[in-house]
């Protein structure tokens, strides 16, 4: 998928509004995480790695976006619980997850993939990060955006 346009997307948030990848195209870089599941340790341990190093993604010109499969309540708690103040959003049926191949899961059972894409001002998909995202290497990807 790198070097292709992003799908776009409009999906609820944590905070009730609808968010689309298109509100950034122009203006920021997306740093856009799908995980598996809210609550859980690893995709806790993402999303609050991502709050404690979001001043570094703001100064190269980046919003971080998580997505998952929860609901946008749950994704409010998950949220707060995080302490990450970045927009998740709610992939209910993995819709957006699909279209971004990161779309998963275990018999009845479905969730995104681990999964983290570096899309540009211009909404091109210019990295991609499989599992837990290497925080070093998506800021230097984004500054290689510049």
């Amino acid at each position: 998928m790198t070097g292709a346009q992003a799908p776009d997307f409009s999906l609820q948030s944590d905070q009730g509004a609808k968010v689309s990848l298109s509100d950034y195209r122009g203006k920021q870089a997306v740093v856009l995480a799908f995980f598996p599941k809210a609550f859980t340790p690893g995709c806790e341990k993402e999303m609050t790695d991502f709050g404690r190093e979001l001043s570094k993604f703001h100064a190269l010109g980046a919003e971080v976006i998580g997505v998952s499969y929860d609901t946008p309540e749950t994704q409010r708690k998950f949220a707060l619980h995080c302490a990450a103040s970045f927009p998740f959003l709610s992939d209910e049926g993995g819709k957006v997850a699909d279209q971004y191949r990161t779309g998963g899961g275990f018999g009845p059972f479905k969730f995104a993939s681990r999964r983290t894409f570096v899309i540009d001002r211009s909404g091109v998909i210019r990295s991609v990060q499989d599992g837990m995202p290497d925080m070093p290497k998506l800021l230097k990807d984004l500054e290689g955006l510049r």
